[in-house]
């Protein structure tokens, strides 16, 4: 493997690169010319980098103006300094939750897909609480378990991307890993589903009870006798109807009186006709 100098140490290729290129050159250059670096990491060991990481209060990228977070600046100091795979097991296993979140991301970074999996998947049943530093600077609460889910679904997290990961399927194909048991598997075993027959058999006995109307509906009767109310009266409009159309077809057809024998006479006698008997 190539190695490349710093002042004081060599750091071996990850991936037939240097580490540190894992992280953009723009936001390398940004973590190198932020206060925190120059303060609190120019010179840090491994050791020290263990008190840097407890004193953490979020995970993140860049927030603001394109300003580094800490937790990114130590990402890029464990990179430069590249502890033993034993040292960052410890990162992982301890009880500051900010710690075990460095060395997540560190790992995942650098670490093979067999060690990843190894070392992270325990995680996903990690609920302690993070906070996490949005772009905007804002702060959101999260989870161990989400931060270690995204680590390893995710393509970019924290503004770096994240190298590809072999698939779990293939690693357990080739014997590398285990098939992962799922911790929710031991409540599935115990959970029968009734047997359909039963269900039937349940759906059966039930009484089936009839309910008088009246009971539904107290109105009821007072509403049918008010409905046969109104119909009788619709037949009696249109009887009047029928009526009153037979009246006005007389009055047309000139049916509506009936003239006496004297009337008839005179009018026939104006007219010069013989009077009727």
């Amino acid at each position: 493997m190539q190695n490349y100098g710093t002042i004081g140490h060599q750091r071996t290729a990850v991936r037939g690169s240097d580490p540190i290129t894992l992280v953009e050159k723009i936001i390398r250059e940004r973590i190198f010319a932020s206060v925190y670096f120059k303060q609190k990491l120019f010179g840090a060991t491994a050791e020290i980098m263990v008190d840097r990481g407890i004193d953490l209060l979020a995970i993140g990228g860049q927030y603001g103006l394109q300003r580094p977070t800490e937790f990114l600046c130590c990402t890029l100091k464990l990179l430069q300094l590249q502890p033993e795979m034993e040292i960052i097991q410890l990162y992982i296993q301890d009880e500051f939750k900010y710690l075990t979140a460095l060395g997540a991301f560190y790992l995942r970074l650098t670490g093979s897909s067999v060690e990843v999996y190894k070392n992270l998947e325990p995680l996903l049943l990690d609920k302690r609480k993070l906070r996490k530093r949005m772009p905007d600077g804002t702060y959101e609460i999260t989870h161990m378990d989400e931060f270690i889910d995204e680590l390893l679904t995710a393509e970019r997290s924290c503004d770096i991307i994240l190298p590809r990961l072999t698939k779990r399927y293939v690693l357990e194909d080739l014997g590398e890993l285990e098939p992962r048991i799922s911790p929710l598997e031991d409540e599935l075993d115990g959970y029968e589903e009734p047997e359909q027959e039963e269900v039937e058999e349940e759906l059966v006995e039930e009484p089936q009870v009839e309910i008088p109307l009246e009971e539904i509906d107290p109105l009821h009767k007072k509403k049918k006798k008010f409905s046969n109310k109104k119909v009788k009266g619709l037949f009696k409009k249109e009887k009047k109807k029928e009526a009153k159309e037979e009246e006005e077809d007389k009055v047309d057809h000139g049916y509506e009186h009936t003239l006496s024998i004297a009337e008839t006479n005179r009018i026939r006698a104006s007219y010069g006709l013989s009077e009727l008997q």
